[in-house]
């Protein structure tokens, strides 16, 4: 049957640019609801957009604003089940990404219930690295450095290492670095925000300390009160911005290696050996509690590729 009914307009934000993932995953999931309803239903996007997750989400469980996506990190302080997806060195490729979603999907949408809202599809980032003012090329450059983390699992492993670590949004922490209050931040970097980056931070080191994800929910009320044919059109354009931001990531990385080495990035494969131990050794230390949440919430498999350290 043919959707027919009414216009409908709804508001989503993210925090970040129109060119970064989540901004993309945004702009594709309001194209294929326009395109699926003939223009009935018209997704207004806001891209960095103010305030981190906890406050877009709960904007979005009050319907202030209609569809939201939440970096898991700033979600963490909310529930610890949200930490989970930003481990310290346990996911550092798409694959083992995509296969950790797929074992923690079921939880994630129970308590996204329990929080008022609807997940309708899950954003990837490519991994996480350091990018900094100065070079890091040894323990004591490491200590001391003013470093943006996105969130309380990241600042402790940082604080561990020697670092001054502090959680930031996107939005501050690009605020915080134009202002000199910012040696480095830990980002993926992707598309537009590696370009926004690099007149501070020229040097970045791909250290994989996470592949993290974004959540896009809808206000729950709304897509409970959606009739079956309705619900069905958003499940399934939320199915397929999902699917598009998945298997284009692999391209996406290489994409945006080439980008940072065209505008003059220093690209550091990894940090000193020693750097690295240091860093492993601290987010062992610092994630024993979210690594047993992890056990008992998505089975012991969720964790098995976490990298010893000891």
């Amino acid at each position: 049957m043919p959707f027919q009914m009414g216009h409908l307009q709804w508001s989503g934000h993210t925090a970040y640019p129109r060119g970064t993932l989540p901004g993309i995953g945004l702009h594709q999931f309001a194209a294929n609801l326009f395109a699926a309803t003939s223009g009935s239903v018209t997704l207004n996007c806001v891209y960095e957009s103010a305030g981190g997750a906890a406050a877009l989400i709960s904007k979005v469980a009050d319907g202030q604003v209609d569809v939201g996506d939440l970096y898991c990190g700033g979600l963490s302080r909310i529930d610890s089940i949200f930490g989970v997806a930003t481990l310290p060195f346990n996911s550092g490729s798409s694959a083992s990404a995509r296969a950790q979603l797929a074992v923690g999907r079921k939880a994630y949408e129970t308590k996204f219930h329990e929080l008022g809202v609807h997940l309708l599809y899950v954003t990837p980032w490519p991994p996480t690295g350091i990018w900094s003012a100065r070079q890091i090329q040894s323990l004591s450059d490491l200590t001391g450095l003013r470093i943006r983390t996105y969130d309380d699992l990241s600042v402790r492993v940082f604080e561990r290492a020697g670092a001054h670590a502090v959680e930031l949004s996107i939005g501050q922490a690009l605020e915080h670095i134009r202002n000199g209050k910012l040696d480095a931040l830990l980002s993926s970097g992707d598309g537009v925000a590696g370009t926004l980056f690099r007149e501070y931070l020229p040097h970045f080191y791909d250290i994989r300390y996470a592949t993290p994800i974004s959540f896009v929910v809808i206000h729950k009320p709304t897509y409970d009160r959606l009739g079956g044919n309705l619900r069905e059109i958003v499940n399934r354009a939320a199915f397929r911005a999902e699917r598009r931001l998945w298997d284009e990531l692999d391209a996406r990385i290489l994409e945006n290696e080439a980008r940072m080495t065209d505008e003059g990035i220093t690209m550091g494969a990894q940090l000193a050996d020693e750097i690295m131990r240091t860093l492993l050794l601290c987010a062992r230390a610092a994630s024993v509690e979210e690594r047993k949440l992890a056990a008992r919430t998505f089975g012991e498999s969720f964790v098995d590729v976490f990298i010893d350290a000891t």
